[in-house]
Order: C-alpha cells, then sequence, then structure tokens
C-alpha cells in the first residue's frame, strides 16, 4: 500500500514539474533567434503598451506595424550588443583610460546636460529612427547618465570598430553618431557568427530585415582613401 502511494505522489510529482515547464515555456514565447546558444524569446522583444503608441504615433504607422518595426529594432540591438561584447571579450578590447578623459574634456559639459552624445544635424527621417531607437534602448533618453559610463562605452565601441575594420576593411559610411560606421566589416562579423552557429535568426521576417540592414549597396559610403582609424573621429 506505502509503495503504491509513494508510486502515485511520485507520478503527481513529475505532472506538476512537467506542467510548470510547460507553462513556463508558454510564458517566455516562442524562440525568435539564438545567440551564442541562449535563446531569445518574443517576449523579450516586445514593446510596453506606451512603447508601442509611442512608435506608432512618431512612425505614423497602425499598431500592428509599429509592433513589427519595433521587434525588429529590439532583437537587432541585443544581437548587436551580444555579438559585439563577445568580440570584444575575445579580442581583450578594454576602453583607454587616455582616450576616456580625452573623450570627457571634449563633450563633457554636453554630457552633464544630455543623456547622448552630441550629434550631427539629422534628416526628418533620421529622427525618427532615432527616437525609436531611442525607445527600444533599456535607457529612456531623458534620463542622465554619468559621463565616465558614456565615454567608457563610446571608446569601447570606437576600439570595437577600429578592430573590426582592420580585420574585415571594406565599406564604411557616415552616421551622424557614428562618423566612420564600419558597415561591411559588421555585416561579415555576423555571417561569420551565422556561420559558426553562434547566430541564428529563427523567424524569416525578421532574418531578411537584420540582413538587409547591413548589405549593399549603402548610403552615404566613404571614399576609402578618407577612412581613418589612426585616432578617433572626435581628437
Amino acid at each position: 500500500m506505502l509503495f503504491v502511494v509513494h508510486r502515485f505522489l511520485r507520478n503527481v510529482w513529475w505532472v506538476a514539474c512537467l506542467s510548470l515547464l510547460s507553462v513556463g515555456v508558454r510564458a517566455e514565447g516562442t524562440v525568435v533567434a539564438t545567440l551564442l546558444g541562449k535563446p531569445i524569446y518574443e517576449n523579450a522583444v516586445m514593446p510596453s503598451a506606451e512603447q508601442l503608441n509611442m512608435v506608432a504615433r512618431t512612425l505614423g504607422v497602425s499598431k500592428e506595424m509599429a509592433v513589427a518595426h519595433f521587434k525588429h529594432a529590439k532583437l537587432s540591438d541585443i544581437i548587436i550588443e551580444g555579438v559585439l561584447d563577445d568580440y570584444a571579450k575575445q579580442h581583450n578590447i578594454e576602453p583607454d583610460p587616455a582616450l576616456v578623459t580625452r573623450f570627457i574634456d571634449v563633450f563633457g559639459e554636453s554630457l552633464k546636460s544630455a543623456a547622448t552624445l552630441p550629434q550631427e544635424p539629422e534628416q526628418e527621417s533620421e529622427k525618427d529612427k532615432a527616437e525609436v531607437d531611442n525607445l527600444v534602448s533599456a535607457t529612456p533618453p531623458t534620463e542622465k547618465r554619468d559621463p565616465q559610463t558614456v565615454a567608457q562605452e563610446q571608446i569601447k565601441l570606437w576600439l570595437i570598430n577600429k578592430a573590426l575594420y582592420a580585420q574585415y576593411g571594406g565599406a564604411v559610411v557616415f552616421r551622424s553618431n557614428t562618423p566612420q560606421f564600419p558597415i561591411a566589416a559588421y555585416n561579415a562579423l555576423f555571417k561569420d557568427y551565422a556561420a559558426q552557429g553562434k547566430l541564428v535568426i529563427k523567424e524569416e521576417s525578421f532574418a531578411g530585415l537584420f540582413w538587409r540592414s547591413f548589405a549593399p549597396p549603402y548610403n552615404a559610403e566613404i571614399d576609402p582613401e578618407f577612412v581613418d582609424f589612426s585616432h578617433p573621429w572626435w581628437f
């Protein structure tokens, strides 16, 4: 009798565990991509109600289109940040203290009164995209950040871009917040990660948009003779 009760309780326990696991899977949603062996769930790229309304208003589109735009931007943000962080670790890239100090000397006053790095004037379409990108970012655009932290992030990113261009070369384009953006090198890096199985975008709609955003032809491409990563653009 005790054996039967024990077996019954064990079976109940297994059923309960399986139920909890299935609830967990349903709660996190569909896996839209995997990065470095870890899943990225659809819920992780979904906008909040406030973000959805703001994106729809900013772009002047339906909420359905706003959801699609936000999900693509958020997924791209997660992928880019994850790949660059991994690349930096593999190549021992850390912010150079001297460059951090110089950055603060140049942008210190602006950073004290703003959340982000000062940028060149943008066209209306670029402004819309920047506003949406700010909504996607984990840090609200109106939240002031420590200048030291911003400087370290910008220097590390510049050093990553310098290393990528040295490794892959290719087209470099002008962007308002990155005057020398090695877009072809980014494309090559992401393709390397995909070929190694480190990056897998499972949804075709996401995959198509992501890869097209780094593929040629490129706008605002800089003539190779003017590309110079010997020192930061703001030096």
